[in-house]
This record gives C-alpha cells, structure tokens and sequence, in this order.
C-alpha cells in the first residue's frame, strides 16, 4: 500500500507540473517527466495491488491454520488426560481384587477342613464386582495298576491309580474325564502288552473316536509299548476316556497303562 501511494504521489506531482508547464498537453508532459507511460504505469499499480490481494489472502489462511493447530493441541491434551485417567482406573482394578482377597484372608478364621476340596474345582472364575476373569489349572494322570487281559470290544478303562487330578475331572469309578470348564486339552494315553495277539486302544469324545493306537505280540515273553496323544477343544461337562478297540481279546499291562490330561488354554 506504501508503494502504491508513492506512485500515486508521483503522478499527481507530475501532472501538477505539467499543467503549469503546458495546460494544452499534461499528460504528454507528465510522460516526458517521469520517463515511462502512462499506460505501463496504471498498470504496475494494478499489478502490484493484485499481489498484495494475494499476499493478504495467503496471510488470511495461515492464520486459519494456527487456529486450528491450536485446537488440535488442545483436543489432544484433553485426550491425554483421559487416557491417563483410564490407565489409573484400570490399574486400580486389578489390583483392588489381591487386595480384597489378602484382607478378607487376614480377618477371617480358616477353615481347613474344606481347603483341600475348595482348591480342587479350578475353574475359570469371574469378579463379581469387575467380571476379571481368572484362569486356573485343570491337569490329570492316573497308571492301572493291576493286569487286564481278555478284554472284549469298547470297554472303557477304568484306570484305578490317581497321580494328579486337578479339577476332579478324572473319575477312577468310570474311567471318565468330564471337563471342568471350556477350553482346549492335551491327552496323552499310553498302554503296555505282555502276550501274544493284538491290542487296539482308542480316545474317545463324547462317544466319537478321536485317534487309536495298537501293537502285536508274536511270542508270550515280548513286551510292547503303543500310545498317542491328542489336542481338542472340550466344552464344559465334555466327557473324554480311553477303550478297547477293534479286536475282542485285549491284554493291559499294569504300571505301564496310563492315561493323563491338561488344560492348556
């Protein structure tokens, strides 16, 4: 704007001088005087007022943007303080139900009678007050311990010795496994045979076989060893256990039977 005014002044001062120097021809004599046209002069204004239009508009949007960066800083500090607030509450949380449980520990007398029975039913529990959910361990392995020989068909067995049984899901009455909560298993079945002919054992679920396992004997003196293992998904209630299979006449060897079983996940 400055320079628009400078050369504004300039065109009147030169016209001024060139009405007094000759009132017939000003605008030729402010031509002479200042050394260019009237017509490129009218036009620099022009061109320079443009620019400065632009100039003004470029200006206008940057403040348009410092604007909205400012709001953008203060949308996320709002954001951060929430996030914070979250993470406090969260923390808080998983740490109220230890310290609920280690309180109600130290006030309440402990019934030891029924700890044992307490500590096997592990299942998947959930926080009342939170719905936390808290993973605990479910894991058998039981051994026969007395020989079975001249099984016929699909007889379960009742392995009768109890190495580990978290969850009580292994009941040595039936010979079932019924698991304790939904999730996937790993079962391991592994049998001995000390005698002539076949034995063919399968694991079944729900009662469907999952895999088998078999060996033979040619002379009464051989000792075998057959088995197989087996990852499934079990609902809850889902029973699990291992019978005889395909051939009618079946001989265990005791000690060396066993059938275990975990929960993984």
């Amino acid at each position: 704007m400055l320079l628009i005014q400078v050369l504004l002044s300039v065109f009147v001062f030169s016209c001024v001088s060139c009405a007094t120097a000759d009132f017939r021809n000003p605008i030729d004599s402010m031509e002479t005087s200042i050394g260019i046209s009237t017509e490129t002069l009218i036009k620099t204004v022009t061109d320079m007022a443009n620019k400065i239009k632009t100039l003004e508009a470029k200006v206008e949007k940057l403040e348009r943007l410092e604007d909205k960066i400012a709001y953008l800083e203060e949308t996320m500090m709002l954001k951060n303080e929430k996030i914070a607030k979250m993470e406090r509450v969260v923390k808080a949380l998983i740490t109220e139900p230890c310290n609920n449980s280690e309180s109600k520990d130290s006030t309440e007398p402990t019934d030891t009678s029924n700890s044992k029975d307490r500590h096997d039913v592990q299942l998947h529990t959930k926080d009342k007050h939170r719905g936390i959910r808290q993973i605990e361990t479910v894991g058998f392995s039981t051994v026969l311990t007395n020989h079975l020989q001249h099984l016929g068909k699909k007889l379960v067995i009742k392995f009768n010795k109890i190495l580990k049984n978290d969850g009580n899901g292994y009941d040595p009455n039936t010979g079932f496994f019924a698991a304790p909560l939904t999730g996937t298993y790993l079962f391991i079945y592994n049998f001995g045979h000390h005698s002539t002919g076949e034995t063919w054992l399968e694991l079944v679920k729900n009662g469907v076989a999952q895999n088998s396992a078999a060996v033979e004997g040619h002379f009464g003196g051989q000792n075998l060893q057959g088995g197989n293992a087996a990852i499934i998904h079990l609902n809850q209630g889902d029973r699990v256990w291992v019978e005889t299979y395909l051939v009618s006449d079946v001989s265990l060897h005791a000690q060396t039977t066993t059938f275990s079983g975990v929960f993984l996940y």
